[in-house]
């Protein structure tokens, strides 16, 4: 017995194919590399509970409380992941991705954050190095100065430190 399908349009032909079944999604979403970039302005303190102190200054002073916390469970125990990917050591690591995988994530998904937020491990950028290359030049040129108006190289060695270090101190980049 065949069917015939009344409900349509004659001058439409009817469609002969199905939507492809899409796989599972193997990668992060948007929203999920967006939380990764996110977590690299994070600090370590952020994955540890207030403690008392900080609540009692907190109430004292009437500091504001952390606001890293994200209100998605999965969404928070990945930017969890990625800030002890990019500033932890390997046991807070391995802590982390435990409870990354018991939230649900696949260990592609795992694999991608890691890789993400590897990125955003702290190095000495380029600039830090070319800092630290002319405060280096102008310690070495002030000693030479030193030198060649004093005569003596121990003593100009400790007055061109005593002028560099503060200025060392001031220049260098925080980290």
């Amino acid at each position: 017995m065949a069917y015939l399908n009344f409900s349509t349009d004659e001058l439409r032909p009817l469609s002969t194919y199905q939507r492809a079944i899409e796989p599972p999604h193997r990668g992060l979403s948007a929203t999920e590399r967006e939380v990764v970039k996110l977590a690299r302005l994070d600090k370590t303190a952020s994955l540890k509970p207030t403690g008392r102190l900080y609540r009692m200054a907190q109430a004292t002073f009437g500091l504001p409380s952390r606001p890293n916390r994200l209100a998605d469970p999965r969404l928070e125990g990945l930017r969890r992941f990625s800030v002890a990917v990019a500033h932890g050591g390997s046991a807070m690591i391995d802590r982390e991705e435990a409870q990354l995988k018991a939230l649900g994530f696949s260990d592609g998904q795992v694999a991608s954050a890691a890789a993400l937020a590897s990125g955003f491990r702290r190095r000495r950028s380029s600039t830090a190095m070319g800092i630290y290359a002319s405060l280096s030049a102008t310690t070495g040129g002030t000693f030479l100065w030193f030198e060649r108006y004093l005569g003596d190289p121990q003593i100009s060695f400790i007055l061109a430190l005593v002028v560099a270090l503060p200025v060392w101190a001031i220049a260098s980049p925080r980290s």
